[in-house]
């Protein structure tokens, strides 16, 4: 699968189709954020999603029914001196 400087949420909803898996994703959390890149079909849909997140700072999680993306994560913030 070639994917070249796609929105998240369509690439989310590719996903859903060629896995047969779903998403849960707040379309306000991955707006202005795109994908581009390449997978083989050999990975799985969490390690694409666990690709995607890292290089967006979102989150995802395996639950019941498939998966969740959220929000940026927080960075610690580094206490004052």
């Amino acid at each position: 699968m070639r994917i070249v400087n796609t929105p998240l949420s369509e690439v989310f909803k590719q996903m859903e189709l060629a896995y047969q898996i779903k998403i849960d994703f707040q379309q306000s959390e991955v707006e202005n954020k795109y994908f581009t890149g390449s997978f083989s079909g050999k990975e799985t849909p969490m390690e694409i999603l666990k690709i995607i997140a890292s290089i967006n700072e979102i989150t995802v999680q395996r639950d019941g029914l498939g998966y969740q993306i959220r929000g940026q994560i927080e960075k610690a913030s580094k206490p004052e001196r």
